[in-house]
């Protein structure tokens, strides 16, 4: 019974995994730890594509509203950032790249684009 029990919820993993990230990420953001926050919600990402793809479901980190809901809140987050946030943002993107999660490798090395760019743009007037 145990094991069905189990299977029965485990279609609400994500959904359960999606809140929680957002409980920490709000947590970490009241002890002003936005870097903390962020980091939060890119582990939250990567675990929930993890699921899907162990559930032989690779469509689904598309069409998913928990992916959506985190990925809105972490580019929240990201205006929040100090510029020590690309040290948070590499790490992220190396977790990313290291778990073949391509997807949000691309996003994150975007995100050090725009770093970048901030940075080169605020050095020339």
């Amino acid at each position: 019974m145990e094991a069905e029990d189990r299977n029965a919820l485990e279609e609400f993993r994500p959904y359960v995994l999606m809140m929680h990230t957002r409980g920490l990420a709000y947590k970490a953001l009241e002890e002003k730890e936005p870097a903390s926050a962020l980091a939060h919600v890119n582990r939250g990402i990567l675990e929930i594509n993890a699921i899907f793809e162990l559930d032989g479901k690779p469509e689904m980190t598309e069409q998913s509203e928990e992916l959506k809901i985190l990925r809105m809140l972490a580019v929240e987050l990201n205006d929040q950032m100090p510029e020590d946030s690309i040290l948070a943002t590499r790490k992220a993107l190396r977790q990313a790249i290291d778990q073949e999660h391509f997807e949000e490798a691309a996003r994150l090395r975007d995100k050090l684009n725009k770093f970048s760019n901030a940075a080169n743009q605020s050095h020339h007037p």
